[in-house]
């Protein structure tokens, strides 16, 4: 975890996309074909990191809004940092801008962040639904075993 948490954070767009359904975001790597889902507190942060914000903001207003123990603080920094090194979010150190206050909504209970990784679906995700279209089969349309071999 050597990136430094004063950065900015912003969804990595195009790579990923994400989808709020109720409490919980979906993201979509179309790079990897993994899905991800966010709950409860991580969801919230999500909230924030798509309205690109400062890490190192980010986390201040947790600790404060919340009076995190240390043991949560790091969790939640682990989070963030998990969130990195999945290349979910981009980082940008380069254009240090004014740091705007971030507002934590209130309710709820502090909840450990998790992201929850998930690879089943990563064949579907990664076909190409405008080129594995076959005429009799329609899409997805995927190579044959024998044809993948020759490829």
């Amino acid at each position: 975890m050597s990136t430094s948490l004063n950065t900015q954070l912003a969804p990595n767009k195009p790579d990923i996309v994400s989808e709020k359904f109720e409490d919980e975001y979906i993201l979509v790597s179309l790079v990897n074909g993994n899905y991800y889902s966010l709950r409860g507190t991580a969801a919230g942060l999500w909230t924030h990191i798509e309205g690109n914000c400062n890490a190192q903001a980010l986390m201040n207003a947790y600790v404060k809004h919340f009076d995190l123990t240390s043991e949560q603080a790091k969790a939640l920094e682990d989070f963030l940092h998990e969130l990195i090194d999945q290349n979910l979010v981009k980082t940008d150190t380069a254009k240090n801008p004014e740091v705007a206050a971030i507002e934590v909504q209130a309710g709820g209970e502090f909840e450990i962040p998790v992201v929850e990784a998930y690879s089943d679906m990563q064949d579907l995700l990664l076909l190409d639904p405008i080129h594995d279209v076959d005429e009799k089969t329609g899409w997805p349309a995927q190579p044959d075993a024998e044809e993948s071999k020759e490829g």
